[in-house]
């Protein structure tokens, strides 16, 4: 299908059938795995049927978007190059009509960003963050930081506090109604009126999310600021229709999502959250947590302290690279693990002022005095250069904004008390300790693990037993949760400041929860490699990738490392995701790494897959021109209006693969 397909300008499900199997594919297949976290179940075949009666709101990936995108040709053009996409991979067919929809859909979006007419609506967001996700699908990680910022202007311009009042409002209205049956026939029934049913359900409505909870989750505000509230205008106050509501509830849906990208690219390159941390209060939670049946609610409390841990890893990240550099450049344990007192700065006596310590059984040997510069402080390296927002977002911004201030922090001065900053960081660190407790705990009886008559022999790992949980999105959110707990450890302020290096440190520590992460994905995957699967599991596997990635990088048994192996590569091929094998090549690079260095046994690469072997050949070239001092760039002849035409090895394709490089 895709080998005589020629994308163009005019391309539209309406009038070619080429172009309407696309958009199926999407509908049916691509759109129900995007996300688990969602208000409502996909169920395209119901609401795509004639005669089949659909009522109330449906899926916002399913429904909602596909049927926004029909008026809306950069949100069109975003879905069918993300859906031909997944198709090729899945196929192996041929991926330029994709990058064509692609490159159709950022020429609209720049001319919607600059329209002010445009700017504002919600299709124009849900398209950028598409976007970020369609180079993820395609393991293209420098371009996603792009859209990320990109999207974060977006969502800047949005008064959720507006959105936030206008929402509740229309869930209540639509929580009196029949479901079956609407407006008219509530009306005709003679029940109560509206404003009467409001008055009864205030109390109930106002308790959908914990105002306690989200401000304990998010902490104290006075370590970060505060946001700067939009001013109130008349028009905020103005009736809505049901239309524009619906618009308004889906910008709540869009933030979520990019929360979730927000905090994965944090985690990642040990940068700062994109958005900053003190406007995310403002979109609160879509729903409480603890709920089964809006398993959202919890994932969306879950992300927003996933945030805070963030923000606090690149904040302290600050005071740890300075006590690195007082220290002669080198990690000192410690006291409760066998290091000096506190408050002692410089190399252990007899050791050269310039000279590597000796190893010690805490991590690999720290590089030499005066590196820092060149170090890796996140889990990948960091791309060549900061990201560029795309024009259309750099003409409506001030000079000043129209770079983004997206790096390393830089170590605190000299003059600073590194002991008094320590104790305030420790504070922190328990604070969110604490918050990740009472996360769990929140959760309730019906997101824990099922009983031990469901852990058979023929579930049984390298790590033990399989973890089975009542639905896909619940398993997904534990492993969520250990790898959280995972980034807790590691980033504790003890800790030394690369990722890594900490990762080896703290592995005895943080044993259970990367252990019970691999045992939930055994839960999930299927072992039958012919099996197909369905929506709700590809989803599930996709998110299963990133809690994959943190806990695979400590696994030390060859059995261990086979079989998460396995995984990605059943995850790839099952689900079209490219990161996967992405992250596949991180963790072997991760596990070759420690054994160079001695903390790790040595381990040989398997044969690769089809796309692990053009990885590794992208990643081989890449380190080979950076060797001799030149580095092979993408062309890009017009900025990102080029971006689809070649796709060659460069810095853009590989710095996933260069863990610990």
């Amino acid at each position: 299908m895709l080998a005589t397909y020629h994308p163009t300008l005019s391309s539209s499900p309406l009038m070619n059938p080429v172009t309407a199997k696309i958009f199926c594919h999407f509908v049916y297949v691509l759109g129900p795995s995007m996300s688990l976290f969602e208000r409502y179940p996909p169920n395209p075949h119901i609401a795509f049927t004639p005669g089949a009666g659909l009522h109330g709101p449906q899926n916002v990936w399913s429904y909602t978007i596909p049927i926004l995108s029909l008026s809306h040709p950069p949100l069109l053009h975003a879905i069918l190059a993300l859906s031909s996409l997944h198709i090729s991979k899945l196929t192996r067919g041929p991926n330029k009509p994709s990058l064509l929809h692609y490159h159709i859909a950022l020429r609209r979006l720049g001319k919607a960003i600059a329209s002010d007419r445009h700017r504002g609506h919600v299709a124009t967001l849900a398209a950028t963050l598409m976007l970020a996700y369609y180079e993820t699908m395609a393991a293209e990680h420098d371009k996603w930081s792009s859209h990320i910022h990109g999207a974060k202007q977006l969502l800047k311009e949005i008064d959720f506090d507006r959105v936030t009042k206008r929402v509740e409002l229309l869930d209540e209205e639509e929580a009196n109604c029949d479901p079956n049956g609407g407006d008219a026939q509530y009306a005709a029934q003679g029940r109560l009126s509206l404003l009467a049913m409001r008055k009864m359900r205030r109390q109930m409505i106002l308790d959908d999310v914990d105002e306690n909870l989200k401000s304990y989750l998010m902490g104290a505000k006075g370590r970060r600021g505060t946001a700067q509230k939009p001013t109130k205008s008349s028009a905020a106050e103005r009736p809505f229709t049901k239309k524009e509501l619906d618009h308004l509830r889906l910008q709540a849906d869009m933030f979520w999502w990019y929360a979730k990208m927000d905090c994965y690219q944090s985690l990642l390159s040990g940068c700062p959250l994109v958005l900053d941390y003190v406007h995310w209060g403002q979109c609160p939670p879509r729903a409480r947590i603890g709920t089964l049946g809006t398993t959202y609610g919890s994932s969306d409390h879950y992300f927003l302290l996933l945030g805070r841990l963030c923000d606090f890893q690149v904040r302290d990240l600050k005071r740890k690279r300075a006590v690195f550099k007082a220290n002669g450049g080198q990690w000192i344990p410690p006291p409760e693990m066998g290091g000096p007192p506190r408050g002692r700065r410089g190399p252990p006596p007899g050791m050269p002022p310039h000279g590597m310590p000796p190893r010690s059984p805490y991590g690999p040997p720290p590089p030499q005095r005066g590196n820092m510069e060149s170090m890796h402080f996140g889990m990948i390296p960091l791309p060549s250069g900061v990201p560029h927002l795309p024009r259309a977002f750099q003409e409506n911004l001030p000079p000043h904004e129209r770079t983004t201030n997206h790096g390393i922090p830089e170590p605190l001065a000299e003059t600073e008390d590194l002991d008094a900053a320590y104790d305030e960081a420790m504070v922190e660190w328990n604070e969110i300790a604490k918050a990740l407790a009472v996360l769990q705990e929140s959760l309730g009886a019906e997101y824990q693990p099922l009983g031990i008559d469901y852990m058979t022999t023929a579930s049984s790992t390298p790590f033990g037993p399989a973890i089975y949980y009542r639905t896909y999105s619940i398993a997904t959110l534990q492993m969520l949760y250990n790898m959280a707990m995972l980034v807790l450890h590691r980033c504790h302020p003890s800790m030394p400041p690369m990722a890594m290096m900490a990762t080896g440190i703290q592995a005895r520590k943080t044993h259970t929860y990367a252990v019970d992460i691999a045992r939930i994905v055994a839960g999930l995957v299927p072992t039958d490699s012919s099996t197909q699967i369905n929506p709700a599991l590809g989803a599930s596997l996709v998110e299963a990738t990133m809690p994959m990635f943190f806990a695979a990088v400590q696994y030390d048994q060859n059995d261990q490392r086979e079989w998460i192996v396995k995984k990605l590569r059943e995850i790839n091929r099952l689900t079209g995701w490219a990161t996967a094998s992405r992250i596949l090549l991180g963790c072997q690079r991760a596990w070759e790494k420690a054994a160079d260095l001695r903390v790790g046994p040595p381990y040989t690469r398997p044969p690769p897959g089809e796309d692990e072997e053009e990885m590794f050949v992208q990643y081989q070239a890449y380190y080979g021109t950076q060797t001799q001092g030149t580095e092979v760039e993408e062309e890009e002849a017009g900025g990102e209006d080029g971006r689809y035409l070649w796709k060659v090895a460069g810095r853009r394709t590989v710095h996933a693969v260069g863990i610990l490089g």
